[in-house]
């Protein structure tokens, strides 16, 4: 049986406008009021069967080191298994330098077991459940130097934004990786997730460091497909990409559907996460709540439509709370309207106040903000 390595990157310094990250790293955000970013690689690779995984963090570490702890959550086999946490080992006078690749660079000798057969590399800003082995079972039996996973979409031209499009040919080899930039509905969208085996993952990041200091990975993918075999595995399942704040807004907003939500959250493909232990969320005589995924330890008192709601959350009578997301540790007070708003965690609004956004350009409230 082959020995896999995983690889969960939390590069975010080419990401967007995802003001979050101010205060942690990606995959640190808080997602569906349950779940960090960071749990859906770790989970997919864990269910994969993979047992050595390492987790790149270039920004902001406390919040996901905090998260991850040891990795017993995620079902790490305990006396086989490890979950390293690999952070840049310089720093650099310019933010153009903190690529993934450097990182990569840095932590190389970490990375470079000899008997390690092939390496799995996965972002944690991209959403989807994959049994990475069948990805593998497809590398090998195709015999390619590099596989990327891939989704063939046909909303391109509203999701995925300034993801990376693949174009292929007939036996699925790439030959061309570009920009998305929303003018085409049908593309095939990267999902930034490699395989390929351990000799060639090392001489690649040694190249390319010599190549260019400003190289990432998915540069180095692009170089490679000109004349090594780079061929694309086809991912059939829900997958989105959390890059910007809409696209975690507008995701967020669609996972409130049970059906939907089922088709990333499956009974036999469970994301992990960090258990909390608290009360169950209290609802008034005064609470109303419909179509919103509302955590644990909530006080709930006004009304909610629409909305997801993280842990230990305070809602007031007479809030109303629409088509809006509200990180953890927050209190709503009386009479305040959000609508198409994003409320990062620790917040206390406590004066009476409209605040609105859109689906397009949904309003956010920083960490720890006091209205």
């Amino acid at each position: 049986m082959s020995r896999i390595l995983g690889i969960v990157n939390c590069d975010d310094s080419a990401l967007g406008n995802l003001h979050m990250l101010k205060y942690r790293s990606i995959g640190a955000v808080s997602f569906l009021g349950r779940y960090r970013l960071i749990d859906f690689p770790l989970s997919n690779m864990t269910n994969s069967g993979i047992e050595e995984i390492k987790l790149l963090i270039n920004s902001n570490p406390h919040s996901i080191i905090e998260h991850v702890g040891s990795g017993i959550q995620y079902n790490i086999n305990s006396k086989r298994g490890k979950l390293d946490l690999l952070f840049a080992q310089e720093s650099y006078s310019s933010p153009i330098y903190n690529t993934d690749v450097q990182l990569l660079y840095q932590n190389l000798r970490h990375m470079s077991n000899k008997l390690i057969d092939y390496v799995v590399i996965a972002p944690s800003h991209m959403l989807y459940s994959l049994n990475f082995k069948d990805v593998i079972d497809e590398h090998v039996a195709k015999n390619a130097d590099i596989t990327v996973v891939y989704k063939n979409v046909n909303d391109a031209d509203v999701n995925f934004d300034n993801c990376e499009c693949l174009t292929l040919d007939e036996n699925r080899r790439i030959t061309k990786i570009e920009r998305n930039r929303g003018n085409r509905k049908i593309r095939n969208i990267s999902l930034e997730t490699y395989v390929m085996s351990r000799e060639l993952f090392v001489n690649i990041i040694e190249a390319a460091v010599a190549e260019s200091s400003i190289y990432r990975l998915k540069d180095v993918i692009e170089d490679l497909a000109e004349d090594h075999v780079v061929n694309g595995y086809q991912y059939k399942g829900f997958a989105r990409c959390i890059n910007t704040l809409e696209a975690y807004y507008k995701t967020s907003m669609e996972l409130r559907d049970y059906d939907t939500a089922r088709l990333l959250i499956k009974r036999d493909w469970p994301i992990y996460t960090r258990t909390n232990d608290s009360v169950p969320t209290l609802y008034t005589k005064d609470a109303s709540v419909k179509g919103s995924v509302i955590s644990n330890g909530c006080v709930i008192e006004g009304t909610v439509e629409n909305s997801v709601i993280g842990r230990n959350v305070i809602i007031k009578k007479g809030a109303y709370i629409k088509d809006s997301v509200v990180m953890a540790d927050t209190t709503i007070g009386q009479n305040v309207l959000l609508d198409g708003v994003v409320v990062d965690k620790d917040v206390v609004i406590k004066h009476p106040t409209e605040i609105t956004g859109t689906k397009d350009n949904p309003t956010y409230i920083k960490r720890g903000d006091q209205i």
